[in-house]
């Protein structure tokens, strides 16, 4: 790594022998690679993450990292208990006994720092959303897509190969959401999730669609024997006989998803998500700067079909569906 005109270099106590790059008192996520295996490898990696769905979902891309290059080497985690199953789902990580505090993660102005036990500890939120100088006396909106600010801090270049997977797919609350509801799994189905969730730390708005427009919807996809599956933990509100409700769980959610041929969100997390999980159509409104699901979908390298648009037609919907099919 070589400097650029007005870097200079600089070490902090909580990461001994790291050299930081600083430009313009902002720090630049890189690190030589010889410095990076030096501080890794020897020692005990977590990752912290103490965000919502979409942060603690794609922190896992560093899970994938290290998997990638240290496939023996077991890796911890540190955020919201609430994600613990996707933690699982991946197959990946530990949930570590000592659990860092988001308070504690935020006074360290780097990607990485270490302690005294020999730890490292992958500081994924760093710089997320908005940049702060290295004295923490400045800062700036971060611009960058939001997957790409979450992986920026694991200082390694980006590769599809670091996509968070799903490895653990038996789940016994989904299959039985399945018995009960008498849903097949082998279907074709949409996902639509109509509110705003507790899981998002975001206040954009991707969908906006009423009760009676998802009701029109469902009843047109219904007679080309396609289901639709709302996620709300309002039951009443949504249940029609045209189609399926079902709890705002993350283990049944992230069991469909994969193979859902359609999904429409308020929040923009499950819309990313999928975007990593599956080749489902993504029906968006038009998303800008950090939160644009087509440079999100860039900076992944992946071939999503998104679809834009505020006023998108049942009829539309059926078409790219059934051409889809």
């Amino acid at each position: 790594m070589s400097l650029g005109s007005g870097d200079k270099i600089i070490y902090f106590p909580f990461s001994p022998g790291v050299p930081w790059s600083i430009n313009k008192k902002f720090l630049i996520n890189k690190v030589p690679d010889f410095v990076w295996n030096r501080f890794i490898s020897p020692r005990k990696n977590i990752i912290v993450s103490h965000g919502g769905l979409i942060e603690s979902f794609f922190s896992l891309s560093i899970a994938e990292v290290l998997n990638f290059i240290y496939p023996e080497k077991q890796v911890y985690w540190c955020g919201n208990p609430e994600y613990k199953e996707l933690i699982n789902f991946n197959g990946l990580l530990k949930f570590n006994d000592f659990q860092i505090s988001e308070e504690i993660s935020n006074t360290y102005n780097t990607p990485i720092f270490f302690d005294k036990e020999n730890n490292v500890y992958f500081n994924c939120l760093n710089n997320y959303l908005e940049k702060k100088s290295y004295d923490l006396k400045n800062k700036k909106n971060n611009k960058e897509p939001i997957l790409k600010q979450i992986f920026s801090n694991s200082l390694i270049d980006w590769s599809q190969v670091y996509i968070p997977k799903i490895r653990k797919y038996e789940n016994i609350k989904f299959e039985k959401w399945c018995a009960v509801n008498k849903f097949y799994k082998n279907s074709t189905y949409i996902i639509i999730i109509p509110e705003r969730t507790r899981f998002t730390k975001h206040n954009v708005s991707c969908l906006k669609w009423s009760q009676n427009r998802i009701k029109a919807l469902s009843s047109i996809l219904y007679t080309y024997g396609i289901s639709t599956v709302v996620f709300s933990d309002n039951y009443l509100k949504y249940k029609n006989q045209n189609n399926f409700v079902a709890p705002l769980s993350l283990d049944i959610l992230t069991s469909m998803i994969k193979d859902c041929k359609l999904i429409m969100s308020e929040d923009i997390d499950y819309l990313l998500m999928s975007m990593s999980l599956s080749d489902a159509i993504i029906v968006s409104k038009n998303l800008k700067n950090k939160f644009s699901l087509y440079d999100n979908k860039d900076f992944l390298g992946v071939d999503s079909h998104i679809v834009t648009s505020k006023d998108l037609q049942n009829l539309e919907i059926l078409n790219l569906i059934k051409e889809k099919k």
